[in-house]
């Protein structure tokens, strides 16, 4: 490919978008959230199934509103739900808020995973 192009230039964006695109910053530090706010081994692993289980409802309903409205719209309703699940984390102290949390945030992740294959 030649160098000091449009399309060389794009992919170099491209790339680093995706790749900081796909790192969760929030990662390493989560079980230790979840420690000091009193959950206990067993209890991250119920959210993490929660967070599965929001993702299993709704990848064919988000799928259908992408198709419907559009990616775009897909993206902002995601992002905005993805930022709603984890702001309740600042006010969660109860297993079943972080349950809820958990479920909502795996609910935002659908809205960009059938979007973006367009």
């Amino acid at each position: 490919m030649k160098k000091n192009t449009l399309a060389s230039h794009n992919i170099r964006i491209l790339f680093w978008c995706n790749l900081f695109g796909s790192a969760v910053f929030l990662q390493p530090v989560i079980a230790l959230f979840y420690f000091s706010r009193g959950l206990d081994e067993a209890i991250i692993i119920w959210v993490m199934l929660f967070w599965s289980a929001g993702v299993l409802i709704g990848e064919i309903p988000t799928g259908i509103f992408a198709d419907r409205y559009g990616a775009k719209k897909s993206f902002f309703i995601g992002a905005l739900l993805n930022i709603f699940s984890h702001g309740m984390l600042i006010w969660t102290f109860e297993p079943w808020m972080f349950f809820i949390s958990s479920i909502l945030s795996g609910f935002a992740v659908t809205f960009f995973s059938g979007a973006d294959e367009h």
